[in-house]
């Protein structure tokens, strides 16, 4: 019964809120550095602007607590804008909820955390996937190696190089690209590797 009623009002949340992100492009929580932190990134769709965007965090989907306030207007008149933040102490339980607050009023889709779910048995995730060319990457890199980035189409032709960044997360742009199958591929410092695959539609 009590996993019905836990159902039930996860879903009418999202009934509420769904009409109500039409200003975000995007909202996701993924793990970083080990699942030590958690990487909030939103989306504001062009023409959009938002005085007051608060996260919350919650153990069970249904009481939420405030845990990050953004200093400043978020979103811009002429294009789309992209913001995240690290929450540096996530919950340490299987599954949490995140969402975002907009103006006191309004609410994003809710994202559903799950500790060591994300990254694929291959140490990468890409999202969205699939996307317009724009998405972010996190992937696994426990000793901190620079790492190179290269694009390849999906008949092998390398398109794109980025060199020597740093981190365990990109965040890509290829939106000019034409709707296809693409694979990128990150190269550490140690030789090691991660390929994932991309779809832009």
């Amino acid at each position: 019964m009590k996993k019905l009623l836990l159902f039930c009002v996860l879903l009418f949340s999202q009934i509420l809120t769904f009409g109500q992100s039409e200003r975000l492009l995007h909202f996701s929580a993924t793990p970083i550095d080990n699942d030590q932190k958690t990487m909030v990134r939103w989306t504001m769709a062009a023409g959009s602007t938002c005085l007051d965007v608060v996260v919350e965090r919650s153990s069970n989907g249904i009481s939420y607590q405030e845990i990050y306030v953004y200093p400043g207007i978020c979103g811009n008149e002429d294009s789309a804008q992209s913001y995240s933040w690290i929450d540096p102490n996530p919950l340490q339980i299987n599954t949490s909820f995140y969402r975002l607050k907009l103006d006191g009023i309004e609410y994003s889709l809710v994202s559903e955390f799950n500790l060591n779910s994300n990254l694929g048995d291959d140490g990468i995730f890409l999202f969205p996937n699939p996307n317009s060319g724009i998405f972010n990457l996190d992937f696994t890199n426990p000793t901190k190696e620079k790492f190179d980035i290269f694009l390849f189409h999906s008949d092998g032709t390398l398109i794109f190089i980025e060199n020597n960044r740093s981190g365990n997360s990109y965040s890509g742009n290829f939106s000019k690209l034409p709707t296809g199958i693409y694979f990128l591929k990150v190269v550490l410092q140690n030789n090691n590797s991660r390929t994932g695959k991309i779809f832009i539609r």
